[in-house]
C-alpha cells in the first residue's frame, strides 16, 4: 500500500500511477524534521536535496556562502558558452542494425522534441537541461500524456533540478516515484515512467541521483565572488582603504566633526571627483590600511578559482576569450575544440543514451524497446569540430585512393547514403590532355583502366 502524508498526489496527468499504487508498490513516505524524507535514504531530504557542504578543517557552510551557482560571473560565462554550443549538433533517431547508422526521417520522437510544448523549443529545453546537468549532475524532463494521462506522450516539460527528487521505496528497490516541490510549497508525485532523468554518473551518497562536481568547488566559487566584490568596492570607494585621525596626542573629534569629515572625503575623492583635493578644517593625518589590489595580487590570485570553475564545466578559459595559463593549446581554435570534446560531447552522449532508454520506447507501443533504433547527435555541422571532420574526409579518400577501402565504405563512414553500385567504378586522377576517347575524363568502368 502506498501512503503519502505530504503534498498532493498528482494522478490525473500520470498514466498507470493508480494501477501501480493498487498493485501495492512500497513507496512509503514519512515526515521527519518538518521535511519529507524517503525511508532507506537516511539523511537525504527529498524536499530540498543536499543543502549544505562542509569540508575537512572548516565549519563553514560553503554551499550556503556560494549562493546560486549561476550568479557567479565565471559560471555565468561558462553556462552561456554551453548554451551557444549545445544545440549545434543535429538530434536524430538512427537505425543501426549492421553497424552503419542510418537516420530515420520524420521520426515521431524528433517531431515532438522540435516543439516539446507550447511554451518553448527543443533548443531552450536542451539548454536548461545542460545547465542543470553541469551544475547539479541531474536534469529532469516530465512527460505529459494524452487520454487523461494514460495515452501517448504529448508534451515534455523541463523541471528545475532543485525541485525534483527521486523517492526510495521501502527496501531500497528501484526508483518508482519522483517528488516535485513547487514554489508555493505544494508537491506533486510522478511515476518513474513519466520522468526522464539525465544523470552524471552516480552520486556515491545517493545512487538515485547523478554526481555534482561543483560540490567540491564551492570554496572556489566563494573566492571568485569575493574577488569581484572586493575589487568593485575598492574602485567605488577610493581605490584603497584609508583611516583619517586627528593630529596630536590629545586631539579628539566629536561625532558631528567625524561625520562631516567623512562626507567631505567621500564626496571629494570618490565617484566623479576622484583625484580631487580635500581641505579639512582641523589638522588630520591620513593612513592607508589594508592592502592594495596590486599587493594582494588580485590580477593573478583569481586565476586559480576561475580555472577550476571552468575545468569543472569542461571548458578552457581561452575558448571564451579569458586569459589562460594553460600553454597546451597553441590558439583559440584548439581551445574551442578541446572544450567541445571535454565539455559538450560527453554530456550529449549521456542525453542521447537516456532519451533512447527513457523516451524512445514510448514511440513503440507494445514493445519494451526498439533494439535497432537509438537517439544520437550528429556533429557534422559543428564548426569547432570541422578540423576533425576534414581529417576524416582525407583519411577515407586516402584509403579509397590507395585501394584499402571501397568508395561505398567511404561514403557510409562520412555519413552519406551507402551505395554499393558505385563500387564498380574506378577513379583515376588524370591530366586533362590525357582524357579518354569518349571524354569521360578519368572515369572508367574498366577494372583494368588504372593499368592501361
Amino acid at each position: 500500500m502506498a501512503v503519502f502524508k505530504a503534498g498532493k498526489l498528482n494522478t490525473g496527468k500520470l498514466p498507470g500511477l493508480r494501477q501501480q499504487i493498487r498493485r501495492g508498490l512500497n513507496a512509503v513516505l514519512s515526515i521527519k524534521d518538518g521535511g519529507v524524507t524517503a525511508e532507506g535514504d537516511a539523511g537525504w531530504s527529498v524536499l530540498s536535496g543536499r543543502n549544505h557542504q562542509y569540508y575537512r578543517g572548516s565549519v563553514r557552510n560553503w554551499q550556503n556562502e556560494a549562493g546560486p551557482l549561476w550568479e557567479n560571473p565565471a559560471i555565468s560565462i561558462g553556462i552561456q558558452y554551453i548554451f551557444n554550443k549545445v544545440a549545434e549538433p543535429r538530434l536524430q533517431v538512427v537505425s543501426d542494425p549492421d553497424g552503419t547508422p542510418t537516420p530515420i526521417p520524420g521520426h515521431a520522437l524528433i517531431q515532438l522534441l522540435r516543439r516539446p510544448n507550447g511554451e518553448y523549443s527543443w533548443r531552450a529545453m536542451l539548454q536548461a537541461c545542460a545547465a542543470s546537468y553541469k551544475l547539479d549532475g541531474n536534469a529532469y524532463i516530465v512527460k505529459v500524456r494524452g487520454s487523461g494521462g494514460y495515452g501517448s506522450v504529448q508534451q515534455l516539460w523541463y523541471i528545475a533540478h532543485w525541485q525534483m527528487e527521486p523517492l526510495a521505496p521501502l527496501g531500497n528497490g528501484p526508483t518508482e516515484f519522483y517528488k516535485r516541490t513547487l514554489p508555493n510549497g505544494k508537491t506533486e508525485v510522478y511515476a518513474r515512467a513519466n520522468v526522464i532523468h539525465f544523470k552524471n554518473g552516480l552520486d556515491l551518497e545517493n545512487n538515485r541521483k547523478g554526481y555534482a562536481p561543483f560540490r567540491a568547488e564551492f570554496r572556489e566559487v566563494v573566492s571568485d565572488n569575493e574577488i569581484a566584490t572586493f575589487t568593485a568596492s575598492i574602485l567605488k570607494n577610493l581605490g584603497v582603504a584609508i583611516m583619517i585621525s586627528p593630529v596630536g596626542d590629545d586631539a579628539e573629534m566629536d561625532t558631528d566633526t567625524v561625520d562631516e569629515l567623512k562626507d567631505k572625503v567621500r564626496v571629494g575623492i570618490s565617484a566623479d571627483n576622484r583625484g580631487g583635493l580635500v581641505m579639512p578644517s582641523i589638522p588630520v593625518r591620513a593612513d592607508r590600511i589594508g592592502s592594495t589590489p596590486q599587493e594582494m595580487a588580485l590580477d593573478t590570485i583569481g586565476d586559480r578559482p576561475e580555472s577550476r570553475i571552468f575545468a569543472t564545466l569542461g571548458i578552457e578559459p581561452m575558448a571564451v576569450g579569458l586569459p589562460s595559463g594553460n600553454t597546451k593549446y597553441a590558439n583559440k581554435k584548439e581551445a574551442r575544440e578541446a572544450s567541445y570534446e571535454n565539455g559538450i560531447i560527453p554530456m550529449l552522449s549521456v542525453f542521447g543514451e537516456t532519451l533512447t532508454d527513457e523516451l524512445l520506447p514510448d514511440f513503440h507501443a507494445g514493445q519494451k524497446s526498439a533494439p535497432d533504433e537509438v537517439v544520437a547527435f550528429n556533429y557534422d555541422k559543428v564548426r569547432d569540430l570541422q578540423p576533425d571532420l576534414d581529417a576524416k574526409h582525407k583519411r577515407f579518400w586516402g584509403d579509397f585512393k590507395n585501394g584499402i577501402g571501397k568508395l561505398s565504405e567511404a561514403r557510409a563512414g562520412l555519413g552519406y547514403e551507402k551505395d554499393e553500385q558505385i563500387d564498380g567504378y574506378y577513379f583515376e586522377l588524370m591530366p586533362a590532355k590525357t582524357a579518354t576517347p569518349d571524354g569521360s575524363q578519368g572515369v572508367s568502368d574498366d577494372p583494368d583502366a588504372a593499368d592501361k
